[in-house]
This record gives C-alpha cells, structure tokens and sequence, in this order.
C-alpha cells in the first residue's frame, strides 16, 4: 500500500536539489493500491507530516489486513496505521532503520524510549536491518525473541553480472567520465549532503603524498548542497571528477570505473545501501565508524577499512594502503562480495514469510 507516488512520477527531491524519476519498473509484479488521500497531497519533503492515513480504520476493514508491516516511524501515517492495528488487536511487524548513535542526550532519549520505544515494544515482531538495528530495539526494551533480522538489501545478482558485462569496457567508461585509465579510483556515490560529509574525503586525498595522488582520482556521483563547495574545493584537479546525479541503470557503470567506495557519514547514516552495492560489484569500502552497516558489511582489514568518523588522517591513511597494494584490493573486495552474499531480498522475505506465518497460527489457534 502506497501513500504517495513519490520516485513513480518525475518527483522534486529537497536533499538531491532537483527532479528525479526512478528508471526503473517499481509498480509491476505484485498486487499494490495507493491509498486515496483526502485533505492534503503527500509530499516526502514534509517530513513527519508528508505521509498520512486519515482513514487508517477504512484501510483495515475494506482490505480484510490480518498483519501490518509499518517500515519504520518517520512519518505520521505509520504511526497511525500502528494505532488502528493496537485498536483493532491487529498484529504489526517494525521494519525501522535507526540505530543507538542517533539517541541523543538524556531528555530526547527518554522521549524516543516513549514514542519510538513504546512503538517497538507493542510489535509482534521488530525486523532488525542489521547488528546495530538490533541494539537499539534491545535497548528500547524488546526481547530477543521478538527481534528479528532480515539485513538490508540491492539486487546482488544484477549489481554483480552488470560488473561482469562492463569489465571489457572499462578503459572506455573512464575515458568518458574523465579519469585516468591506470589510477585507483577511490569513489564517492550518493546524495552530495552535510551528514554524508563528502568533503573528508577529498580532504583526506588532498592531504596524500604527491606520488600517491597522482597514481589515484576521484569519483563524485550523485548530487545535493554540497556540490558547489566540493567543485570549488577541487579547483582544476583533473584527477577529481563530478558524474551528477546518476539514475539506476547507470549506477553499475560508476562501480565498474572504481577501485574503492568511500562513505564518510555520520551516525544520521542509518545503513548504507551504496555499500551493499559496492560490495555485490566486487569493490571493498571505506567507512566511517558510524556509518550503520559497518559492523555487518564491512570487516576492518578483510573486506574493508573502518576509521574513526571525522579522522582525515587515519582516512588517508586507509586510501594510501590501497593506492599501495593492488592485491589488498583485490582480497578486500573478494571478501566484501563473500560478505554480502547473505544481505538479500530472497533471506529478507523469508523472514517475513516466517512471522506472517507465525501469526496466522497463533490466529488459528485462537479460533
């Protein structure tokens, strides 16, 4: 059930800073409805207030809903399709994101135990999304044995037969995005954004010797506020390049140009899927300590390198390793597409495949 249609239709996106539109098939395949909407328009932008379900109560009775999966709490309809299922003794499943690097201090930690931690206690189930997830539920006062994991996903499969087909063409896809046909290329993917903190790593390649720079490059793709600063802070620099934003079908061309993927962000970095990506296309990462799949995707020194947040030297220091050492990479790598052979949408549907039917025997049983 959709709310909105944000990402189906050509949708203006405040953190990319421009329209966009998935290239991609996202309705077809299965049964959905959009949820008719009365008295406002769903906007994404809006934050909590963007999506709503007024007439959450009609939603359960005319669709016969026997369980709920609410995917997470940041918007207002969630939570009100959670009250009509308390109401009407209707069980839910929490599929969230967050993680206990963004409680915050004392008094917004003992509001979130109140508002997100009474939502997670009253789950049937809460599906952690990795390690992390999982901690925070537990701190949030849920037991073991209603938590869950099913880790987040990409398309594995499609990620790692794209890296294939595009390995003959390699030389080429460089040439047109500008980069040096025998540097490493360490690269950047995803929104250009304050929590990303694309900067550090520019700013930890800038500090490298000039030898190591000059055998390496960057690749920037996506696009958002920090676009600008990042352009006016590379000045000329040939060895630092800029794709814009890139729609699906054109991520695997950036994967297939790389060497390594940087992600620099902060705690407000819940997951991570660039990395999922990364790792299915056969490249190893570097990743802040807060960034949220860290613990789960990327083991320091065997699929990847895992610094301090904020530190630019120890993060130079892990891009001059891998300048250094071809066959790091490549063992780096290897791992990496190893590790996340087990982050699929096959492992996560049969999870919830198995609550669902947990469910409807405790259901049966009550009859």
């Amino acid at each position: 059930m959709y709310a909105s249609r944000h990402g189906l239709d050509e949708s203006f996106d405040r953190e990319f800073g421009e329209g966009f539109q998935w290239d991609m098939d996202l309705s077809s395949g299965y049964p959905h409805i959009f949820v008719p909407t009365t008295g406002y328009v769903p906007n994404v932008n809006r934050k909590f207030w963007g999506i709503r379900f007024p007439n959450a109560r009609k939603i359960f009775d005319e669709n016969g809903i026997g369980a709920v999966m609410l995917l997470g709490w940041q918007y207002l309809g969630y939570w009100q399709i959670a009250m009509a299922a308390r109401r009407l003794g209707t069980p839910y499943i929490l599929r969230g994101e967050s993680n206990l690097l963004g409680k915050g201090g004392r008094w917004k930690w003992w509001l979130k135990t109140r508002t997100m931690g009474w939502l997670s206690r009253n789950a049937y189930s809460c599906l952690a999304i990795g390690r992390r997830n999982a901690d925070l539920y537990r701190a949030y006062g849920v037991p073991d044995h209603r938590i869950s994991t099913a880790l987040y996903f990409v398309d594995n499969h499609w990620f790692a037969s794209e890296a294939q087909r595009l390995l003959p063409q390699r030389d080429s896809l460089r040439d047109r995005f500008g980069l040096p046909r025998d540097a490493v290329v360490f690269l950047f993917m995803g929104k250009l954004i304050e929590k990303k903190h694309p900067d550090h790593l520019l700013e930890a390649w800038q500090l490298l010797p000039a030898d190591l720079r000059q055998r390496s490059a960057l690749l920037f793709c996506g696009s958002g506020s920090q676009s600008a600063v990042l352009r006016e802070r590379s000045g000329e620099e040939r060895l630092v390049q800029f794709s814009g934003f890139l729609n699906r079908p054109q991520l695997p061309e950036a994967y297939a140009v790389s060497d390594v993927l940087v992600l620099p962000s902060d705690e407000r970095e819940t997951w991570g899927l660039v990395v999922n990506e990364a790792c299915a296309s056969g490249l190893p990462s570097v990743v802040s300590d807060r960034v949220g799949c860290a613990d789960d995707l990327v083991a320091d020194g065997a699929s990847g390198f895992v610094y301090p947040f904020g530190d630019r030297v120890r993060l130079g220091e892990c891009l001059a390793e891998l300048v250094r050492d071809s066959g790091l990479r490549l063992r780096l790598g290897g791992s990496a597409r190893e590790r996340v052979s087990q982050a699929t949408a096959d492992a996560a549907a049969a999870r919830v495949e198995e609550l669902l039917n947990a469910i409807q025997a405790k259901s049966s049983r009550l009859q």
